[in-house]
């Protein structure tokens, strides 16, 4: 379960950053498996907490479920595939190599 804690803090943290999804979603998920990866090491150190510390990341794991299917990611975020050129932009052309020069 801390190995399922990290993986998720790292896959929530690109949600963010890349505005894939809501922030609000990604913020839940940052949250839930912080909570999941503390009670997890908490386990380990001996402290019985009965699984309780898995709810918020479970709950978040079956509503990014739900709306990756029902919404998909954003795609407004992404970059577009080849640059913009407009009538100002310079056109540089390269020289030819082996021409001989006037």
């Amino acid at each position: 379960m801390i190995t399922v804690g990290v993986a998720g803090l790292i896959l929530c943290s690109m949600f963010y950053r890349t505005q894939l999804v809501p922030r609000l979603l990604a913020v839940w998920g940052l949250i839930g498996y912080a909570i999941l990866l503390l009670g997890s090491v908490l386990q380990v150190l001996g402290f019985n907490l009965n699984s309780i510390q898995a709810i918020p990341g479970g709950l978040w794991e079956l509503f990014i479920g739900v709306w990756l299917i029902a919404k998909g990611f954003s795609t407004s975020s992404q970059l577009p595939s080849e640059p913009t050129i407009s009538s100002t932009t310079p056109v540089v052309t390269p020289p030819l190599v082996g021409s001989a020069a006037p």
